[in-house]
């Protein structure tokens, strides 16, 4: 008798439907704002590719320093401003 193969956590990251469009995590109520200038260079300078030699965790602690540059309208909270964000910081295979 055969044993199971081994599951990881990557391995219920993996899509399993290929032929279907997935648009990622879409907030029930988006939130839109003008983003500055500067804070959309400072996220796409530090974009994040999810590649196994780079560290997420700085990644997070530099996209943290960038969110406190914006300011955001009345109204919003912080979570929504992290949100509506952290789509800029993400590139290639992270995307996904």
């Amino acid at each position: 008798m055969a044993a199971e193969p081994r599951v990881t956590m990557g391995d219920y990251c993996k899509r399993s439907d290929t032929e279907q469009v997935s648009l990622g995590f879409q907030p029930t109520e988006p939130v839109n704002f003008d983003i500055k200038g500067n804070v959309l260079v400072a996220l796409k300078e530090n974009q994040f590719d999810g590649r196994a030699n780079k560290d997420p965790w700085d990644h997070l602690t530099q996209i943290s320093e960038t969110f406190q540059m914006q300011r955001v309208p009345n109204g919003i909270n912080e979570g929504q401003k992290k949100l509506r964000l952290f789509t800029f910081f993400l590139t290639s295979t992270a995307k996904e």
